[in-house]
C-alpha cells in the first residue's frame, strides 16, 4: 500500500497575477459583488497536468471566486499546449501537449495570468538519490538520506510517498520520516519482525495538486536478519 508521508514546496515560478487600469459597466453578481469596483484578478490554477487530463479552476475577483461567469474571458497563449473552457458551467483547462503556456483571465480591463505546464510523467527533470544505497537492518535502527534533484524553475508543492515490496510490509518494517530540509529527507528504517527476508523500499515525488504524476522514484534494496 502506498502512503503519502509529507509535503513541501520547492519554490521558483510562481503563479502571478496582475491588474490595470480600466472601466466597466457595473456588474453584480448573487453573491452581492459589484464587479465594476473589482481591482485585481488571480487565478487558482494547477501548476502541473497531464496531457489529455482536464480540471477545473478558479478566477478570482479580489477576494470572491469566480467559478463562472460569462463576462469573463478566457484565453491560452498556445492551444497547443493547453486549451481552455466554461462548458459545462465551470472554468477547465486541459492538457493537449508537452509544454508551457499562459492562461489568461479578463475582465472588465483587468487581467489575470498564470503559467501552466504540461508534461508526461516522469519528464520534468526531478531525481532521487538515496544514502546508503541499500540497508541491512537487524537489531538497531538505520537512517536512509534522501536528495531531490530539482530542475530549474519548478515551484510543484511536492509529496513524497513509499511503499514496500510484496516480500516487506508495515508489520515487518516501520518507515518515519525524521526531517525534510529543502531538498534533503531523512528516514528512520526500523525492522519490526522477521527474519531473513529480502525486498525493496521505494520512495516516490509527487505533486500535492495531482498525486498520480511521479516526478520521481527510487527503490533501495532492504535484508533483513
Amino acid at each position: 500500500m502506498k502512503k503519502l508521508i509529507a509535503a513541501i514546496l520547492l519554490p521558483a515560478l510562481l503563479l502571478c497575477a496582475c491588474s490595470s487600469g480600466g472601466s466597466g459597466q457595473a456588474e453584480t453578481l448573487a453573491s452581492g459583488i459589484d464587479l465594476s469596483e473589482v481591482t485585481e484578478l488571480s487565478l487558482s490554477l494547477p501548476a502541473l497536468i497531464l496531457p489529455g487530463e482536464s480540471t477545473a479552476f478558479w478566477v478570482n475577483a479580489d477576494d470572491f471566486s469566480l467559478s463562472y461567469y460569462t463576462q469573463v474571458e478566457l484565453t491560452t497563449s498556445n492551444p497547443a499546449v493547453a486549451t481552455v473552457s466554461a462548458e459545462g458551467g465551470i472554468f477547465t483547462v486541459t492538457g493537449v501537449a508537452p509544454g508551457i503556456c499562459t492562461i489568461s483571465a479578463l475582465l472588465n480591463g483587468l487581467i489575470a495570468q498564470a503559467e501552466i505546464t504540461v508534461a508526461e510523467i516522469g519528464d520534468l527533470g526531478f531525481t532521487l538519490s538515496a544514502e546508503p544505497q541499500s540497508l541491512a537492518l537487524g537489531d538497531d535502527a538505520e537512517t536512509l538520506t534522501l536528495t531531490i534533484g530539482v530542475p530549474d524553475e519548478s515551484s510543484y508543492g511536492v509529496l513524497a510517498g513509499y511503499y514496500f515490496s510484496p516480500e516487506l510490509g508495515a508489520e515487518v518494517l516501520s518507515v518515519e520520516l525524521q526531517a525534510w530540509e529543502n531538498t534533503t529527507m531523512t528516514y528512520c528504517v526500523q525492522k519490526l519482525s522477521g527474519a531473513d527476508l529480502s525486498g525493496t523500499l521505494t520512495v516516490y515525488l509527487t505533486t500535492q495538486e495531482n498525486p498520480e504524476i511521479v516526478l520521481a522514484s527510487i527503490s533501495v534494496p532492504i535484508t533483513v536478519s
